[in-house]
């Protein structure tokens, strides 16, 4: 099974990707959760993940019901039956290294380079991200 996700720019350009697998992976650390994005050219890009994010995409990938709503279930249950919409979401990193020189602050950074990228993909939703970094 594969979960088919929006336009990730791949080579220089916007492509429409899909998960293609969840696999354990060696790294300096020990063994971490690898994800694999997959467009249509069968080119593949893979990206570490942490246990949680493993753990809910897998359950989704085989589509497993969970026995209770989680938080963002939640969430979107409430704003629909209210009608409402988001409009601005702001990230709270605590971090504040410029040139990061290990893996956990690589990932911290490329986690807020991705939330400001997402000013690219809001569309006609209009929310605006930002990130605050302190620390």
């Amino acid at each position: 099974m594969t979960i088919e996700i929006s336009l990730m720019k791949i080579s220089g350009e916007y492509q429409q990707v899909t998960i293609s697998g969840i696999f354990m992976a060696k790294n300096q650390e020990g063994i971490a959760p690898i994800i694999f994005l997959e467009n249509n050219k069968k080119k593949i890009l893979p990206i570490y993940i942490g246990a949680a994010e493993a753990f809910s995409i897998q359950t989704a990938l085989e589509k497993i019901p969970y026995p209770r709503p989680l938080t963002h279930d939640l969430l979107l249950s409430i704003m629909k039956e209210l009608q409402s919409s988001v409009e601005k979401v702001v990230a709270l990193s605590t971090d504040k290294a410029a040139a990061p020189i290990n893996l956990y602050g690589a990932t911290k950074l490329t986690s807020d380079k991705l939330f400001i990228a997402a000013n690219n993909y809001r569309g006609r939703h209009g929310s605006k991200f930002s990130v605050v970094r302190y620390g």
